[in-house]
């Protein structure tokens, strides 16, 4: 969803070769129709690339101890199964390791091959604009993404239907207002839910009834009791650093225990820290050394062994391991650190001092030394 900018990047890179008054017609075409939930991101339903590359070789998906390359993960977590029986999933687990991008991957699956079509089509239509001729359409994509986040003073009408009071020929009067659920529900496409263990446990027991897998229509009060009926393509995908029951609160400030009704209506799949090549390797392709890469990964884990077992509290997510790897570039070509410079030289002077602004300095006073410790790896 972030990356929505890069969706028409072919059209940018082709601007100065095409017309602009057609090149803009071509991008208005594929950007029509946007689907928005309420304070949600926007999504293009005529998607034509995929917004997160498979994670294929080295990166892989850590689930209950086990890796699996991307692609095998869903295919073992039975995504066609899955949707057939019209299920909800569940991502868990510690910041940073990749839960919305895979609940991203599951709807680039459903919508595969639909944006396959479209990014042909889009082909066709640079060499159409060319000519001055007329665009073919694109394809809605059949899961369409309606995205919410979740925050402590989340309410069910936020996701479900409320009113606005609107002026009719001198009139006010009460119209009503469809928010991401509903639209999801009533339209087809994927409820994306981020960080529901963040809201209070009501409003999803607000929704329990639009959330049953085997529900047929729902009924809420909108100027007026109104039953909504289920599109068969709606389904739904929840993010959370927890499952829900309450635990590590402590270390999730604002995630809340959840009431199991709810939970009971999603396939729940933990998503643990990336495996170490994985790391390693991302780290090399963000232009880390490859000695000094290993050695960062190694004291992410043993931080994060240190964490689990209650040493002390701190998060060490890829996102901090990129943060930390950028830092140290950054301090390193300020001295002139180069893939000449020894090892111990280069750690010194560069990857342990990044390691203060990027995740040292947020750590409690008492648990800096334990932390420094695991960063004398030399």
């Amino acid at each position: 969803m972030q990356d929505l900018d890069n969706v028409f990047s072919v059209m940018d890179r082709l601007s100065n070769l095409t017309p602009q008054s057609v090149l803009q017609a071509a991008q208005l075409q594929a950007q029509q129709q946007v689907v928005e939930g309420s304070g949600a991101l926007k999504e293009n339903p005529y998607l034509i690339e995929r917004r997160v590359p498979f994670f294929e070789d080295g990166y892989a998906i850590n689930h209950d101890g086990y890796n699996y390359g991307t692609k095998d993960f869903l295919r073992m977590m039975g995504v066609g199964r899955q949707v057939r029986r019209k299920y909800n999933v569940a991502f868990y687990g510690p910041a940073g390791t990749g839960k919305t991008a895979l609940g991203y991957h599951l709807a680039d699956l459903l919508n595969g091959p639909t944006i396959d079509e479209n990014a042909e089509t889009h082909q066709q239509n640079l060499k159409l604009a060319e000519d001055g001729k007329e665009l073919l359409p694109y394809k809605p994509l059949p899961y369409p993404i309606y995205h919410v986040s979740c925050h402590e003073a989340s309410r069910s009408e936020d996701f479900t239907v409320t009113t606005k009071i609107v002026v009719k020929e001198g009139q006010t009067a009460m119209e009503e207002v469809r928010n991401a659920a509903i639209k999801a529900y009533t339209e087809g496409g994927i409820l994306f839910i981020e960080e529901y263990d963040m809201a209070p446990p009501g409003v999803w027991a607000e929704m329990h009834d639009l959330l049953e897998p085997n529900s047929k229509s729902v009924t809420y009060w909108a100027n007026g009791h109104k039953e909504y009926h289920r599109h068969p393509n709606f389904m739904c995908i929840a993010t959370g650093n927890t499952k829900g029951l309450g635990e590590a609160t402590v270390d999730f400030a604002g995630s809340q225990q959840q009431n199991k009704a709810f939970l009971s209506r999603f396939r729940w799949f933990k998503i643990a820290y990336l495996p170490e090549r994985a790391e390693i390797r991302i780290l090399k392709e963000n232009g880390m050394r490859s000695d000094v890469a290993e050695k960062m990964v190694l004291a992410a884990n043993r931080i994060r062994k240190g964490t689990e077992s209650e040493e002390f509290q701190i998060e060490m997510s890829l996102r901090d391991l990129l943060s930390w790897s950028d830092e140290a570039l950054d301090l390193a070509e300020a001295q002139g650190l180069d893939s000449s410079t020894s090892l111990v030289n280069y750690w010194e002077r560069a990857v342990q001092p990044a390691a203060y602004p990027t995740f040292v300095n947020r750590a409690e006073e008492s648990d800096i030394v334990g932390i420094q410790t695991y960063l004398n790896i030399l």
